[in-house]
Formats: C-alpha cells, sequence, structure tokens
C-alpha cells in the first residue's frame, strides 16, 4: 500500500470516526505493522519475496527447513491471538498471495506446496495439510500440493488434506473434512465435506 493509498484512508476513517479514534486505530495499525518488521527479521533466513503491508497481530511462528520458501503478498494480514498461536511448517513452498487473511490458532504444514490466492479468508483453527506427515503401514509418505483459489473462504476449525484444490470464491462450512476438490461457487459442509449449494 503506497503512503498517498495509506493517507486517503486516514482521510476518510478521520472524517467517519472523528479524531480520537483515528488516533486510537492509527496507533492499532502502527503496532501491527512493528509486529511484522519483528517476525521478518526473525525469520529473514526463511522468507522469499514479501510484499508491502504486511500486518501480524499476536503470536505467528515459522518453522521452515533450508528448502522451504515462504512467499507474502501485498496487504496480508496474519493474527495469532487469545492464547492460540498461528503456526506455519515449511519443507517446500508456501505462497500467499495479496489481500490473504489468516485468523488465529491456523496451522499450515506444506511439505511441497500450499498456495492461498488472492483474498482468500482462513477463519481461526483451520488446519491444512500437504502431506500424511507420517507413513503408514511401512509405506511411504504420500504428498500433494494443496491450492485454495481465489476469494475462496474456509470456516473455522476446517480441516484441507493433500491433494485439495479450493475453488475461487468457495466457501467451507465451519468444521469440514475436506478430502476432494471443491468447485468453484459452490458451499461444502460436513466431514467428509459435501456440496450443499450450488449457484
Amino acid at each position: 500500500m503506497s503512503l498517498g493509498s495509506l493517507a486517503r484512508k486516514a482521510r476518510h476513517y478521520h472524517r467517519e470516526n472523528g479524531t480520537q479514534e483515528t488516533l486510537r486505530m492509527s496507533r492499532r495499525y502502527a503496532s501491527w505493522r512493528l509486529q511484522a518488521v519483528r517476525f521478518l527479521l526473525r525469520n529473514r533466513g526463511k522468507m522469499g519475496k514479501v510484499g508491502s503491508a504486511l500486518k501480524i497481530r499476536g503470536d505467528i511462528r515459522l518453522r521452515a527447513s533450508t528448502e522451504g520458501t515462504v512467499t507474502i503478498g501485498d496487504n496480508v494480514e496474519l493474527v495469532g491471538t487469545l492464547g492460540r498461536s498461528t503456526f506455519f511448517k515449511v519443507g517446500g513452498t508456501l505462497e500467499i498471495a495479496d489481500e490473504v487473511f489468516i485468523n488465529r490458532g491456523c496451522e499450515i504444514y506444506a511439505t511441497t506446496d500450499v498456495t492461498l490466492g488472492y483474498d482468500a479468508t482462513l477463519a481461526p483453527g483451520i488446519v491444512i495439510r500437504d502431506s500424511d506427515m507420517h507413513a503408514v503401514g511401512g509405506g511411504t509418505v504420500q504428498r500433494d500440493a494443496v491450492k485454495i483459489d481465489p476469494g475462496a473462504w474456509i470456516g473455522t476449525r476446517s480441516i484441507v488434506l493433500k491433494g485439495v484444490t479450493v475453488g475461487q470464491t468457495a466457501v467451507l462450512g465451519a468444521c469440514s473434512g475436506v478430502t476432494r476438490d471443491v468447485p468453484r461457487d459452490t458451499v461444502v459442509a460436513g466431514s467428509p465435506a459435501e456440496v450443499g449449494r450450488e449457484p
């Protein structure tokens, strides 16, 4: 976000809410940006490209291997508050596009590739895993990329498993267990998740 754009937003907010509220919100915004700077400095060896205006509220934790790559777009907001850290474990690629919002208590495990598209929203307590994490019955660990398309909304405490693509502007109801692709512009819910409504 450019300084000019930020100034325009501040003037509009001031007209709507007055001086005291604007000052209060400005202090909060500055705090979120400062937390983002601290996060980036703490993880500077693990980050790829990072866009502008990253905002962080609360405890965000990143564990990345030497092969892991994290990229973050513009105007991304990450939340880890109320005793619920947000946690990223990256051994492959984690790509977070512009305008993505990730709420508190989310866990993302990217051993191959996890992509969160433009304006995707993750409600509290989401788990995304692109692998089985361990072998079953002496076999090999199964891995496959996860893709959350632009504008998708993932409801509270949902789990998205390996190989899944959640289509553009799809909505996952709370506590959904997603094991197969979700078509765009649909609402799914349940475990396993089933389509509840189409346009």
